[in-house]
């Protein structure tokens, strides 16, 4: 099972919101002007007119198949590698006491020793092979997987902070790094290429899911169907610190080693990494804190090239098949 969250627009444009995006949600303060407008929102069409049918189709259509894939890939590759190893172990066995069985029969005949060894040998060379059989009918049976129709457990109106702010007839704030979002579309553009050349690079399957706000930026699948789930960072090279928000730091606790902060540094047309690290946050931040800042220098101090970074998942078929 997986809970997911999605998303639903005035126009019935339906898409992913992430596993715990509603963890970046606060309650709006006591103010009558938006309560006044969340009673009229409330009773909108759009949003009386059925939108748990438009969640749980766009689940269905998108969300499940995805899971279902991702799932389907992992239990192929962690199957058929247990399907060698034990073909191998109980093969060796096989051979080993199909050929003490002759010897022992070549003893008897030869009057070396009393025949019974030669029996008992093969007795067990053929239960060997109907548990080889059984073990191998076993494994196949775990590659029967089916998706089960999604269950809508719950829905919650947002109200956009800028629509908020609007409504109160507040200023939005400013900030050095917003301040020019040209520039910063385009380095975060370069250093999600970056990324995705690097992964391209490793043999794995690299997928942009910026836009779905899952809590990172890159998807990559690896041959083995292993996920690692990698947060962009870009910025400008003189940066000193990284801005990470509260979901990005509670879906790193909760993917653990899974989850990849990549560094990249970018000084005009020049791309420095990207540089990986793992294990950057050991606790959620306090509920009234929406990001942390996280110096350059530390991430730096711990990260490793693309190719030095496992996944448990990868460390594990790693030794399956060592």
């Amino acid at each position: 099972q997986r809970i997911q969250t999605v998303e639903l627009e005035p126009n019935g444009q339906a898409r992913s919101a992430g596993y715990a995006s509603h963890l970046d949600y606060e309650p709006p303060a006591e103010d009558p002007k938006i309560g006044a407008l969340i009673e009229e929102l409330r009773g909108a069409e759009w949003i009386s007119s059925g939108i748990d049918n438009v969640a749980l189709s766009f689940a269905s259509s998108d969300l499940a198949p995805k899971h279902l894939r991702e799932l389907r890939e992992y239990r192929e590759y962690y199957v058929q590698k247990a399907k060698e190893a034990v073909h191998t172990r109980l093969t060796q066995e096989i051979h080993r006491l199909s050929k003490r069985a002759k010897e022992a029969e070549r003893a008897v005949r030869e009057g070396k020793q009393p025949s019974g060894q030669d029996t008992k040998d093969r007795r067990a060379v053929e239960e060997l092979k109907v548990r080889l059989e059984r073990r191998m009918e076993e494994l196949d049976a775990q590659l029967h997987l089916a998706s089960q129709p999604p269950r809508l457990l719950a829905a919650a109106l947002v109200l956009p902070v800028g629509l908020v702010r609007e409504v109160r007839g507040e200023e939005p704030p400013t900030d050095e790094y917003s301040a020019d979002p040209v520039a910063r579309s385009r380095v975060e553009q370069l250093a999600v290429q970056a990324v995705m050349a690097a992964e391209r690079a490793l043999g794995n399957e690299p997928e942009d899911v910026g836009a779905e706000k899952i809590g990172w930026d890159v998807s990559s699948y690896t041959k083995g169907g292993a996920l690692r789930c990698i947060e962009v960072k870009g910025r400008q090279a003189q940066a000193t610190t990284v801005t990470v928000t509260a979901n990005e730091v509670r879906v790193a606790l909760n993917k653990e080693e899974k989850f990849i902060l990549a560094l990249v540094l970018v000084d005009r047309e020049s791309v420095d990494g990207p540089h990986y690290a793992q294990g950057l946050f050991h606790q959620e931040l306090e509920l009234n804190q929406p990001s942390v800042q996280v110096t350059v220098k530390s991430i730096l101090e711990r990260a490793k090239a693309p190719h030095e970074v496992f996944t448990p998942d990868e460390h594990r078929a790693r030794e399956v098949a060592q």
